[in-house]
């Protein structure tokens, strides 16, 4: 009884029973999957979630093509997501159909081990000279990217950049954040009485400096620019994005040396054909 109880384990193990809709991890098995339904996801960005290994698969789920391991710089766009059950197991799975920037790689891979969001690894450049397809590829993201998706990207690429360096207030952070959609989030008040708003978040004056950026229109000039001078892009258009914040920080801060707290808050405009507006506010206090 023994035996036979550890040889259905073994076969078990080996056809492997993967991804269902719980958060469960799927077994790295190649056991024929069949798509239930899909829906199109407009190449939006994502990276591998670990260094461990994660298998994409053919799109019947029957080969591995390639380990996520193996490509820890690049960036995925999914284009598809779909439900997919297991002809072996019955259960379902959600994975993304995903392919590489340069389109060289593609296939299948569980959602569970992707996270949203343009790998900050991925070069721009190759051996000196901009790498136009990636730009491109970027660009397009950026554009069609949903305004809070797109800021909330900049704003943890500025934290990221200058964690250990500064201490980013929550109440100086919900601050810039609603002075930078106040006029979107209230379009029926042209002059709002800002000291009063200012109160309400314990700001009042002597305890606090601010600055704002110039708002900009990022379009296909800006493209171009960035295209044929990488210094400027750094590995994407989110990270462009996130310098001009950055160096708002930095100043601000260092000419208020005892306002050791540190907000900002931005405002990504909503995606036109070829171009996105850009501002934001930087903000410092006792």
């Amino acid at each position: 009884m023994k035996k036979s109880i550890l040889l259905l384990v073994s076969v078990s193990a080996a056809l492997g029973i993967i991804g269902t809709l719980t958060p469960a991890m799927p077994v790295q098995a190649s056991t024929r999957y069949y798509q239930v339904k899909s829906v199109n996801r407009d190449n939006l960005p994502y990276h591998a979630a670990s260094q461990r290994s994660a298998y994409i698969y053919n799109p019947t789920h029957t080969r591995k093509l390639h380990n996520l391991k193996n490509y820890p710089h690049t960036t995925w766009y999914v284009s598809k997501s779909m439900l997919m059950r297991s002809s072996y197991s019955s259960k379902k799975g959600v994975y993304y159909y995903v392919t590489n920037g340069s389109k060289t790689i593609s296939g299948i891979v569980w959602r569970g081990y992707l996270t949203a969001g343009v790998n900050s690894k991925t070069p721009a450049t190759t051996n000196g000279s901009s790498n136009t397809a990636i730009l491109k590829q970027q660009f397009k993201e950026f554009l069609a990217m949903p305004q809070q998706t797109a800021e909330n990207q900049v704003m943890q690429k500025v934290k990221q950049d200058l964690a250990g360096t500064y201490t980013f207030d929550t109440n100086l952070m919900n601050y810039a954040a609603y002075n930078q959609h106040y006029g979107q989030n209230n379009p029926t008040i042209s002059d709002p009485n800002w000291t009063s708003i200012r109160s309400k978040f314990g700001l009042v004056k002597g305890n606090y400096a601010e600055s704002y950026g110039i708002p900009e229109d990022y379009n296909s000039s800006w493209f171009e620019a960035v295209k044929y001078n990488p210094n400027v892009s750094g590995n994407s258009y989110i990270n462009a994005l996130a310098t001009p914040t950055e160096h708002g920080i930095k100043s601000l801060a260092a000419s208020h040396p005892d306002y050791p707290k540190v907000g900002f808050g931005l405002n990504i405009g909503q995606p036109y054909t070829y171009s996105r507006s850009f501002s934001n506010l930087v903000i410092v206090s006792k």
